[in-house]
């Protein structure tokens, strides 16, 4: 009895298994159909600056948002780690050789002495005399940049403050641009050291408030550092904008390119990020 009721049980499973598995797709259908349901990307990756080995990476990122206006690229701000050298001391080391002496009555009457160091033919020095004493600042340019006028000692305004500027040269296309603060009782502060290239200090967010930007080499790049949350920091625009050449403009205007394009991007900064400008041929 039980061996043919097994039997019945089998027949009836043959069709109804024959049915099932005329319902599924083959492997190679279900392929197919993966293949066709998956979204197909239109981004076209933008080439790496300076590159040329075929690696390429997407395009600035771009926002969407109303609020922060279309095209808008929002930038990745660093924070800046080196600060300039400033240290007590008994005035010049014995054997220096002074290169220029600067008075700045109208800062507080202080005097920069810029100078070398017996037996040191890599770097310029340079030391700073307030009612506090005597500071080193150590090495504000290389030793091959030691005539008077490689070196430019001057007042400025950088980000709220008026400030101490030391400029020395790195190169035939570089300098070393060094900032510090002195308050109205003559006592320094370190603020900013910047050896990305050429500095000026300029309102380019229109804050109100002048950032430093740094340009160098030939293509072109550019560097800006503003003071933010406590601390300074800075952006590369090369890479944010994902361009080989980055020039600042009179206008405050920064023309992107590629070595080699057809085609010249502008761009403003604002607090937000890069706002476009326009496009030229």
């Amino acid at each position: 009895m039980n061996l043919i009721l097994k039997r019945i049980t089998a027949v009836l499973l043959v069709p109804l298994l024959t049915l099932a598995s005329g319902c599924l797709p083959s492997g190679k259908e279900t392929a197919e159909l993966r293949a066709t349901a998956a979204p197909q990307s239109t981004a076209t990756a933008a080439a790496v600056p300076g590159g040329g080995d075929g690696i390429s990476s997407p395009p600035p990122e771009v926002s969407s948002d109303p609020e922060n206006g279309a095209g808008l690229i929002p930038l990745d701000w660093q924070r800046v780690e080196e600060a300039p050298v400033l240290e007590t001391s008994k005035g010049l080391p014995a054997g220096s050789k002074v290169i220029s002496q600067t008075r700045l009555d109208d800062f507080g009457g202080i005097q920069i002495t810029v100078y070398t160091q017996a037996e040191d033919d890599d770097y310029v020095y340079a030391d700073l005399d307030t009612s506090k004493g005597h500071f080193s600042l150590g090495s504000v340019g290389t030793y091959n940049y030691r005539k008077v006028e490689d070196i430019q000692v001057e007042v400025t305004n950088l980000f709220k403050d008026r400030v101490l500027k030391i400029t020395g040269g790195l190169g035939a296309n570089n300098s070393l641009s060094n900032y510090y603060n002195i308050d109205n009782k003559g006592t320094p502060a370190e603020m900013l050291r910047i050896d990305t290239g050429h500095t000026r200090e300029l309102d380019v967010d229109g804050d109100g408030y002048r950032e430093a930007v740094a340009a160098h080499g030939t293509p072109m790049t550019a560097y800006v550092y503003r003071y933010h949350s406590g601390y300074a920091e800075f952006i590369y625009l090369n890479d944010a904008l994902q361009a080989n050449s980055v020039v600042l403009r009179d206008d405050l205007v920064y023309e992107a390119s590629d070595i080699g394009g057809e085609r010249t991007r502008e761009y403003r900064i604002t607090l937000e990020g890069m706002i476009p400008v326009a496009t030229s041929p």
